[in-house]
């Protein structure tokens, strides 16, 4: 990013601060902790709502907070959901495994204590990652379950819960949103090495080494479930979005998913936008942004 655009940035900046501090509790219920681990949630009111979207932030794993996510939340309840915005378990605190298993509380926490049936899962850059992760990770964990996959895809951040529990959150699941997301570990960390940066990320060590960049890859993990078995629980769809110039997490990534995905049978579309990284989160803050409208029809 441009030291320009990120001092085209400074007014929203000053904008999203101003409303997390001031908002009412009628707005948002802040600091719920709805996770195993502790973790705390932002909750978004829409009190019509049937549909809930819980919003996984982006950081390379490794930083982040939901108050800074004030403006999205603001902007996506005008569009009729509820949304609860979910700090997760970053490193240093945790790895993959926590974060998944906070991701699974944050489901079940909208479906057992929220009321919610209908649930979408959306998350921008290493948030996307986890998003589209889940449904395939819960999959696996139910397909070895039932005696249909080997152990090696079985996870131990999921073993406590019931197969009614895991059940339950496929079947609630609607949809899935990534942007701009990072779907294979192993070319990430090759593309993090070209551009020098694969020490500084925490991506490796997150991931628990190279010897698990297959489960925690929802591309292929994808790939590997085609091969093993049929989908024998519903998947949501998805719906990936990434951004052409974006040198971060190239686009690729969203190709490569969605063929993936279809391989499956799972219903996936794709769109496109001339932007960078950080542009297609930063578009759904503000009705001013570029792409305000495009981004939020496409979600």
């Amino acid at each position: 990013m441009s030291w320009f655009q990120m001092l085209e940035y400074i007014p929203l900046l000053v904008r999203w601060n101003w409303y997390y501090r001031l908002a009412s509790s009628d707005e948002i219920t802040k600091h719920i902790p709805y996770a195993k681990s502790g973790a705390l949630a932002d909750l978004y009111h829409h009190h019509q709502a049937d549909t809930i979207v819980i919003f996984l932030f982006g950081g390379a794993w490794s930083s982040g907070d939901k108050a800074s996510y004030g403006l999205l939340a603001k902007e996506l309840i005008a569009h009729g959901p509820e949304v609860l915005v979910a700090n997760y378990s970053i490193w240093p605190t945790g790895d993959i495994g926590c974060m998944v298993r906070d991701t699974v509380d944050a489901v079940l926490y909208s479906i057992e204590t929220l009321g919610k049936q209908k649930v979408c899962l959306m998350g921008h850059s290493s948030g996307a990652h986890l998003a589209c992760l889940l449904p395939l990770q819960v999959q696996c964990e139910l397909q070895v379950r039932a005696g249909v996959l080997p152990d090696q895809y079985s996870r131990p951040c999921l073993s406590d819960l019931s197969i009614h529990s895991l059940e339950r959150v496929l079947g609630s699941l609607k949809s899935v949103v990534g942007l701009a997301g990072v779907y294979d570990v192993h070319t990430h960390y090759r593309h993090e090495a070209s551009r020098g940066v694969e020490h500084v990320s925490k991506m490796h060590r997150v991931m628990k080494g190279r010897s698990d960049y297959v489960i925690h890859s929802p591309t292929l993990l994808a790939k590997e479930l085609k091969q093993q078995c049929s989908l024998s629980y519903p998947t949501p769809n998805y719906y990936l979005m990434h951004g052409q110039l974006d040198t971060v997490a190239p686009a690729r990534n969203t190709v490569e998913l969605s063929e993936a995905l279809r391989g499956l049978g799972v219903t996936v579309t794709t769109q496109y936008l001339m932007e960078g990284h950080s542009q297609l989160i930063v578009a759904m803050m503000s009705k001013h942004r570029h792409h305000y409208q495009e981004v939020h029809d496409f979600v």
